[in-house]
């Protein structure tokens, strides 16, 4: 049973290692009635380490590497994490097999990373199951490509469970390497996978049950709705996202769109951005809920601050073009605006880009524009972004520009862009 604050506290006084060590994560996550203090927390790693504490050792290495309650200093980092890491400690063994697989604060060296990761994983460590799993699988760290050897190391991390080895173990049966090719092992992978948090295995899973329905596979959903539940009223956020959208897909039970909106809310009140944007997509269709445009904005709203971006773009579309805008929602429909950009969505930075080219609600910077239409211009299939940064080169002051334009002009026109050929027509006959 975990102490309490003032019970550890006492035991560390007393010159308990482990105690001290427990200490200085209450200090260092400001948890179990401590005040965040990362000094406080150095100084007890500190006394904890000097009996040699592998734990100690391990997290005083991770204060020095990070500068936390302390000068950054790499040389102690290095240190300290060796010293834990003789001891057998999985967590510094680890660590140093990633220190050496990255070259980072030591010499890069496939070999001596290898061996740490083994060592870890020897010593029980998932994590370093997974590594080596992943090294198999993309025939790097000197190891032969190998999805058999990369199958025996996820599965052995999938049993911790950990959510990448779950997803990693799905891509092999979904691609028949190293294992027989199974299509409903693969999706129960990773679904595993996304209940535990991976949102590149709830990206998969949602092709994946799509592509089922529509091939007619049967699957066995009578488990899975189970343990989704378990989970969800457990409390776990993805889970409450996978039943909603159960729920709302009519999969392993029957369409109810008002039980979907129920744990979606539940999932985005615990920040699921994916589920505040299903709300979103409810309220403003009155699918399940009542039809509210000012409540499906609220969840697009939230979404968008959790950083998904197709809610990001739909904020800012929808305050830029609001039917009686005002400074305010034209100031937050830039910035998001800009967020979208910034995490790449092309209608955003070709937007963005229109708006520094005319002026439009920001001050105008031909350099902006042309650097944010090139940006889009990198894209091969938005032609539309290809031809406005054809329009701003045509209209700068520099031959070079131009004449570059032109070049871009005539290549969206022989690929038969309709603007291109009608734009290059009139240039050609002013000339």
């Amino acid at each position: 049973m975990k102490k309490s604050f003032e019970a550890c506290l006492k035991a560390a006084q007393e010159g308990s290692p482990e105690d001290q060590v427990d200490l200085a994560v209450m200090y260092l996550d400001g948890t179990s009635g401590a005040e965040k203090d990362e000094k406080e927390a150095f100084k007890w790693l500190s006394l904890a380490s000097e009996t040699g504490d592998p734990r100690a050792l391990c997290k005083l290495s991770i204060m020095y590497f990070l500068g936390l309650g302390t000068e950054p200093d790499s040389n102690k980092g290095l240190h300290y994490l060796q010293m834990a890491a003789d001891t057998g400690y999985h967590l510094a063994e680890l660590n140093m097999g990633k220190l050496y697989s990255l070259g980072k604060y030591i010499e890069q060296d496939d070999q001596k990373a290898l061996d740490w990761f083994r060592k870890a994983a020897e010593h029980g460590n998932l994590d370093a199951h997974f590594q080596i799993g992943t090294l198999y699988v993309e025939g790097e760290g000197g190891l032969p490509q190998d999805s058999e050897l990369a199958a025996y190391y996820f599965s052995q991390a999938a049993k911790g469970p950990h959510a990448n080895a779950l997803f990693g173990l799905g891509v092999l049966y979904y691609m028949g390497e190293g294992v027989e090719k199974d299509d409903k092992e693969a999706k129960r992978l990773f679904e595993e996978s996304a209940i535990l948090g991976s949102s590149i295995a709830q990206f998969f899973l949602t092709g994946m049950t799509a592509m089922m329905k529509k091939e007619g596979m049967e699957e066995d959903l009578e488990d899975t709705i189970i343990k989704l539940k378990q989970a969800a009223e457990a409390d776990n956020n993805m889970a409450q996202l996978i039943l909603g959208m159960k729920y709302l897909n009519g999969e392993g039970t029957e369409v109810d769109p008002t039980e979907a909106a129920r744990w979606f809310t539940k999932a985005a009140e615990n920040n699921n951005s994916r589920a505040a944007f299903y709300l979103g997509e409810l309220y403003e269709n009155g699918n399940g809920v009542e039809k509210s445009d000012k409540t499906a904005m609220e969840w697009y709203i939230k979404a968008a601050d959790l950083d998904e971006l197709e809610a990001i773009w739909i904020v800012s579309q929808k305050l830029l073009n609001a039917k009686d805008i005002s400074q305010e929602d034209i100031k937050k429909g830039v910035l998001y605006l800009c967020k979208g950009a910034e995490g790449g969505i092309l209608n955003a930075i070709v937007e963005l880009a229109g708006m520094y080219k005319d002026g439009k609600y920001v001050n105008k910077d031909i350099d902006q524009s042309l650097a944010m239409y090139r940006v889009a211009y990198e894209n091969e299939d938005t032609m539309e972004g290809q031809y406005a940064l054809a329009l701003v080169l045509l209209e700068a002051e520099e031959a070079e520009m131009y004449v570059e334009g032109k070049k871009f002009l005539k290549e969206l026109a022989a690929n038969g862009y309709p603007e291109a050929v009608e734009k290059l027509s009139e240039l050609e006959n002013f000339t």
